[in-house]
């Protein structure tokens, strides 16, 4: 796994979770349907970019009598 790409994927979970955060924060006293939206569809960005960090987690794995070439 390149090091840059973890970097970057950490980075950007960060940043989506502060959004779902801050939306949801508006959201709920509101009761804006359309930021509510949003704040959901941030929480699921941020859940995407956690399974993409496991997924580079798991593709950097070194070869083994299995996967003879490794895992990515």
């Amino acid at each position: 796994m390149s090091a840059g790409s973890k970097k970057v994927v950490l980075i950007a979970i960060c940043g989506n979770a502060a959004l779902t955060v801050l939306k949801f924060t508006v959201a709920v006293p509101t009761h804006s349907a359309a930021m509510m939206n949003e704040a959901i569809h941030s929480l699921m960005d941020t859940l995407n970019q956690l399974f993409l960090l496991m997924g580079l987690k798991s593709g950097s794995r070194p070869a083994d009598r299995r996967y003879a070439f490794g895992h990515g």
